[in-house]
């Protein structure tokens, strides 16, 4: 037990290890610790936050977002913490929530701005190749899973609801490019806020 905020936790593949997010040097920045609590270590310093770590499914690597240029970026380092490296180099305002697709790519939410309006979509960036744009900026992206096979996006949207309010919903996406789905509500006032699939 600490008394830092710590949140975001991530499983190594073998169970030995938790990566996580803590304030517990001061700043925002990504620790490790082993199973049982022991060896707590920052991978990363600074006193620009580093946040939203996700390890990839063969623990080789951590991809997380930092604000160390000014801006939301996605990361990515070894577990020891070595040859961090921005992978998305953009100058956009935001570019978050990581999460592994395989060992070799990465998702992630990118803020798109036109006048004055924003949305988000969901990006697919393969490490060391191509940039694409998974989700179409009609759908405002607040969160979003993706499927152990690889093969189905999960994402909530947010949009006006029927009241006055917000409405927040979850579409399935395959990405062989075939119609998304939305999950039928329960009701109107039917939330859908973080997806996750079932191992």
């Amino acid at each position: 037990m600490t008394t830092a905020n710590e949140a975001e936790p991530n499983w190594t593949p073998d169970g030995q290890q938790i990566v996580y997010q803590s304030d517990a040097s001061g700043g925002l920045q990504i620790w490790i610790m082993n199973a049982d609590g022991s060896n707590q270590r920052a991978l990363t310093e600074g006193t620009a936050a580093n946040l939203e770590p996700a390890v990839s499914p063969d623990g080789s690597r951590i991809v997380f977002t930092s604000v160390r240029d000014d801006n939301y970026e996605v990361y990515v380092m070894n577990l020891d913490g070595s040859n961090q490296q921005n992978i998305t180099q953009s100058e956009l305002p935001h570019e978050r929530a990581p999460a592994w697709l395989g060992d070799a790519a990465v998702m992630y939410l990118r803020e798109e701005r036109e006048d004055r309006t924003s949305t988000w979509v969901v990006m697919k960036h393969t490490l060391g190749g191509e940039t694409e744009t998974l989700t179409q900026p009609t759908l405002v992206v607040t969160d979003f899973a993706i499927s152990s096979t690889g093969e189905l996006l999960a994402v909530t949207t947010q949009s006006p609801g029927p009241t006055g309010g917000i409405a927040r919903r979850l579409y399935l996406i395959p990405l062989s490019g075939e119609t998304p789905v939305e999950v039928p509500r329960a009701g109107d006032h039917d939330q859908m806020v973080r997806p996750a699939f079932r191992p």
